[in-house]
């Protein structure tokens, strides 16, 4: 999990801070690379990425809450071990 928050480069303090005691990264939005995800067009914005770096699943973002129940189903079908042909 990274966290990518859309304050200024002059926030970095109060990210700093938010971030304290989290178990995972934060970056700011103006300081991020485009890369193969593209550059977010809506936040918050959440993705699947395999352990080879491929994009199993795009989640945009909605009213209801992304809990535990539906990460674990999308995640859960992509751990299966893949059948060879």
């Amino acid at each position: 999990m990274l966290g990518v928050s859309p304050d200024d480069r002059h926030d970095r303090k109060d990210l700093v801070e938010a971030m304290r005691g989290r178990s995972f990264p934060a970056a700011l939005l103006a300081e991020v690379k485009v890369n193969t995800l593209g550059m977010p067009t809506v936040l918050p914005s959440s993705c699947v990425i395999d352990a080879a770096g491929v994009i199993r699943a795009r989640l945009p973002p909605s009213r209801e809450a992304l809990t535990a129940q539906k990460l674990e189903a999308i995640v859960v079908p992509l751990l299966a071990p893949v059948e060879s042909p």
